[in-house]
């Protein structure tokens, strides 16, 4: 069967999904990804000290 034109023009070109994917993965993805490793990280030292090191001197 012949696709219609108005299925072929509803395609995304491979470069503007390509800026689209790498745009949603610098801008929202990795913050948010840091922000939680840092946050994980000092989770982990709080309750490393509250259970074996004690507060820093």
């Amino acid at each position: 069967m012949k696709k219609s034109y108005t299925e072929d023009s509803k395609k995304i070109p491979p470069k503007l999904e390509e800026w689209r994917s790498f745009l949603l993965l610098a801008v929202i993805i990795l913050p948010i990804l840091a922000v939680c490793a840092i946050g994980a990280y000092g989770f982990f030292i709080w309750f490393m000290q509250l259970l074996f090191w004690g507060p820093p001197v």
